[in-house]
């Protein structure tokens, strides 16, 4: 009984030594090849076990597509709600207690190259924001450490428009605390959100007019390699150990 405790002992001790693997998503470039404004964003990020689809929410519209926009160049001028880095004015009402406070970092002072955005119903050409909003679904493989999420040109939208929101779903796609509700900082704002939420298998992002997100970055749990062998030898050893106590 002593040795069985002693094995699964050093096993469950060998597991717990396992190392988070982050990874950021900037939409720039993926593991199967870089990103171009127009492309559809789908299936890129699949090797790292993550995969992006569109949902229509209560106020979108049916059918609609993820897109990469190069917030840089500006699509030519197509929105300049969505150009990075901004002309610097937005958010500047926003003070430190507003970040302690909601956990972001605004300001839209860095280039952000391509962001993901809804694609505009009926335009197949040019990436442009659809106005309706929806919601981005990002689906993951196994259960990670949602990080961090970058967020831009959320608008002030008044009366009785829908708020943006950010939910979290686990393994069994019930939802993960309460949903946060994205600030309306208007046009052309950016805001960083820092979560550091565990077990996620689904972020749901849902936008309730035009809007992009940046990137985004998640922590998958991966056992070290010498984990498995550690628990492969030990496993073995309790083979021997217990062929030997049958043979006597």
């Amino acid at each position: 009984m002593k040795i069985i405790k002693y094995i699964f002992g050093i096993i469950l001790l060998s597991s717990t030594s396992a190392f988070g693997q982050m990874y950021i998503i900037d939409f720039d470039s993926s593991p199967a090849g870089n990103i171009s404004a127009g492309d559809e964003v789908t299936n890129q990020y699949s090797a790292w076990g993550v995969n992006f689809e569109y949902v229509q929410s209560s106020t979108s519209r049916p059918g609609l597509k993820l897109w990469a926009f190069d917030s840089g160049a500006n699509q030519n001028g197509i929105d300049d709600d969505l150009e990075t880095p901004g002309d610097g004015t937005v958010g500047s009402g926003n003070t430190a207690s507003d970040w302690a406070n909601n956990n972001y970092i605004f300001g839209n002072t860095q280039g952000a190259d391509n962001v993901l955005i809804i694609q505009e119903q009926n335009n197949n050409t040019t990436p442009d924001d659809d106005s309706r909003g929806g919601i981005m679904n990002i689906i993951f493989d196994t259960a990670v450490t949602f990080n961090d999420i970058g967020i831009l040109d959320i608008d002030d939208l008044g009366g009785d428009r829908p708020n943006s929101f950010i939910r979290f779903f686990d393994d069994l796609d019930v939802q993960i605390g309460t949903g946060y509700l994205i600030a309306e900082l208007g046009n052309n704002s950016y805001q960083e959100v820092h979560f550091e939420t565990f077990e996620v298998r689904r972020a749901e992002i849902e936008f309730g007019g035009s809007g992009a997100i940046t990137g985004l970055k998640f922590t998958a749990q991966v056992p070290e390699p010498s984990t498995y062998g550690v628990i492969g030898a030990f496993f073995l050893s309790g083979l021997i150990y217990f062929r030997r106590r049958k043979l006597r």
